[in-house]
């Protein structure tokens, strides 16, 4: 293989090692970077949609107190005062307080009171039963906490539900009962994406469901990039049963991955500049000397000429290697005349001496 085509195979070899190295280099470090980012913005994320959710809990739970700690709900309880239904358990008081049912139990866990808004006379029945099955108004409650609002999934619909034990305004009497407030959650769904910029969904999570910790999903909503994670929450019984998942729209790396790519590319264009400019350096004042070298031994080997001599420009070893060789067959070509003059020599005292010689070669 010709000195030519090895330099190419060589340079572009090491244009190939260098871009590779140097890909990876910058692939590590961008990408890196980008997830480490995208891992703290998923992490923030979660924070500020959990902060929110736990307001929405302690404003219900204060809410369920003003309620719970007050003598007319503890008197209700007692005695169903019809009085408190009409003035308290009607469509106008729920909407105030932006709820969408209110439920009074007695000790006996049977229901004295209940009143509900915006919901369906089958869907108000279903939760009723649904809150009853699961003994919400006292299951969730301890001594050391008598008022909890907790975030529930019942049927695939988010619910804060607020349970606390009745008890009058001193807060020394013995509880007669407890009551419930629900909430849908939808609306604050809705308040909490338009305040993060999230996309947010709370499903019903199973009992084997695990999710790996800080893995991030990509996927498309209406055409557009989204980053997706999961993170399970705890129901009101202190159980993993809730899947909350957030996606961002993945537009905060984009321009940054574009650069990348450009600068890439840039990287490549720039690299095969620099290996044509090195290959025409190369090949003009070393490649071209070399072949010149090479074609003048053939030319001597050829003619057998021993007084030619070449010309090389430049002060560097490939000048110094046209010197020797110049310089060789001078000395070549003055061996030979050498030999030329003793052949004559040898010729002129045969014929002088009329004598012969006799030349035996005898192999062994």
């Amino acid at each position: 293989m010709k000195l030519k085509y090895k330099t190419i195979i060589i340079a572009l070899c090491s244009a190939a090692v260098l871009l590779g190295i140097t890909y990876g280099i910058f692939y590590w470090v961008f990408y890196g970077y980008v997830d480490t980012a995208q891992r703290n913005q998923t992490g923030k994320d979660f924070e500020m949609v959990e902060t929110i959710i736990e307001k929405e809990k302690e404003n219900l739970n204060s809410i369920l107190k003003d309620w719970s700690y007050w003598d007319d709900t503890y008197n209700f309880i007692n005695n169903r005062n019809q009085d408190y239904v009409k003035v308290n358990l009607n469509q106008e008081t729920l909407e105030n307080l932006s709820l969408n049912m209110m439920l009074f139990v007695n000790q006996a866990g049977e229901v004295v009171g209940y009143g509900d808004f915006g919901l369906t006379d089958e869907k108000a029945a279903e939760l009723v039963e649904k809150i009853t099955q699961n003994n919400f108004y006292t299951g969730i409650l301890t001594d050391d906490e008598d008022a909890k609002t907790n975030l529930m999934i019942l049927d695939g619909q988010p619910y804060l539900i607020a349970a606390g034990r009745v008890n009058n305004s001193s807060r020394n009497a013995v509880s007669n009962g407890s009551m419930v407030m629900v909430k849908i959650f939808d609306d604050q769904i809705v308040y909490i994406e338009d305040l993060t910029g999230v996309h947010v969904e709370l499903n019903e999570a199973g009992s084997t469901v695990t999710i790996p910790e800080n893995q991030i999903f990509k996927r498309e909503f209406d055409g557009r990039p989204y980053l997706t994670a999961s993170r399970l929450q705890l129901d009101g019984y202190g159980e993993e049963t809730i899947m909350m998942t957030i996606s961002r729209v993945e537009e905060n790396y984009a321009f940054v991955k574009n650069q990348f790519n450009l600068f890439m590319v840039s990287f490549v264009v720039l690299l095969l500049l620099i290996l044509s400019v090195d290959y025409f350096i190369v090949d003009r004042y070393f490649l071209k000397r070399i072949e010149k070298l090479i074609a003048f031994t053939k030319e001597v080997g050829l003619k057998r000429d021993t007084t030619l001599s070449i010309e090389m420009d430049g002060k560097d070893e490939l000048k110094t290697l046209a010197v020797s060789t110049n310089q060789m067959l001078q000395e070549i070509d003055q061996a030979n005349q050498n030999i030329k003059m003793m052949d004559e020599r040898y010729r002129l005292i045969m014929e002088a001496t009329n004598d012969g010689y006799l030349d035996i070669w005898i192999s062994g």
